[in-house]
Formats: C-alpha cells, sequence, structure tokens
C-alpha cells in the first residue's frame, strides 16, 4: 500500500511540473493577421521579425486580414493542423494595435 500511495505521489508531481513547464514557455510579439487561402482558408499571424504563427481559437473579432495585433501565446508542440502553415500556438492574449510594423 505505502508503494502505491508513493507512485501516485511521484506522478502527482510530475504532472504539476509538466504544467508549470507549459505556462512557462509563453512568449509576446507584434504582428498581423493575414488570411490565406491555402486549404479552404485560414487566419494565420505573421510576426515583425518574420515568425509565422497557427493560432488555435482566433477570436472571431480579430479575424481581419491586416489587422495588426499584440499576442502572449504558448507554443503548442503537441497539436497538429491540416495548412502547415507556421508554429502552432494558443492565444493567452490578444490586443489590435493601431502603429503600423516597424521597417
Amino acid at each position: 500500500m505505502k508503494t502505491i500511495a508513493v507512485a501516485m505521489l511521484a506522478m502527482l508531481l510530475a504532472l504539476a511540473r509538466a504544467g508549470t513547464a507549459q505556462e512557462t514557455n509563453a512568449f509576446s510579439f507584434a504582428g498581423t493577421v493575414v488570411h490565406k487561402t491555402l486549404e479552404g482558408g485560414f487566419f494565420a499571424i505573421e510576426a515583425d521579425d518574420g515568425r509565422k504563427f497557427m493560432p488555435l481559437g482566433l477570436p472571431p473579432e480579430f479575424a481581419v486580414d491586416g489587422l495588426r495585433v499584440q499576442v502572449t501565446a504558448r507554443s503548442r508542440g503537441d497539436a497538429l493542423g491540416i495548412q502547415m502553415y507556421g508554429t502552432i500556438i494558443e492565444i493567452a492574449e490578444i490586443s489590435r494595435l493601431l502603429e503600423p510594423p516597424c521597417p
């Protein structure tokens, strides 16, 4: 019985540590929402530094081609998409930007 309790405790600690690791891989960037016609059409975000992202669950009010945004997101290496365009991300925060991208 003691062995089972120790094993369960070790499992809980491992799960808690995995959750913390996922939360800490958050990053922020400024970019532009773009509509791509590939595979029936989808919205992506192109960061000002050239990186390309496929957002999971982009709020409908941000699904506007050419919209400038500031994003805080987490990389979702465990997710797959048929579009095969950029890194798949889960958006934690998103807001509109008024200024144009820096040259």
